[in-house]
């Protein structure tokens, strides 16, 4: 679906850069200062599509969430979205295996 989104925000880019140029009949958008306010703001509005996506996207693939079990190396959550395996590190007070935890941050695998 993100990618769906992503190839969307690409057509919109587009679309409104071949609508920009300066139709024949408008006189008023003949000059040049006019020429570039318009690429700029449509630079803006791409920019701001394509970081909106990416947010979007990086925000929801930094949340764990699954059930802690013992290892011979230490404690461990499987992710139920993704099925990988996390490392538990730090302070693990009040965290016991078969309690079911939710992380938000920078994991690694």
């Amino acid at each position: 679906m993100t990618q769906r989104r992503f190839w969307s925000g690409v057509l919109i880019a587009v679309l409104a850069l071949s609508v920009a140029q300066p139709a024949q009949a408008a006189q008023s958008f003949n000059t040049r200062a006019d020429e570039i306010v318009i690429g700029i703001v449509v630079v803006a509005a791409v920019i701001g599509v394509v970081a909106t996506v990416l947010i979007l996207h990086y925000s929801k693939s930094a949340t764990i969430t699954g059930c802690v079990k013992s290892d011979t190396n230490g404690m461990s959550v499987t992710n139920e979205k993704d099925r990988r395996n996390y490392a538990l590190s730090g302070s693990m007070i009040g965290i016991k295996p078969g309690n079911r935890v939710r992380d938000f941050g920078a994991c690694q695998p």
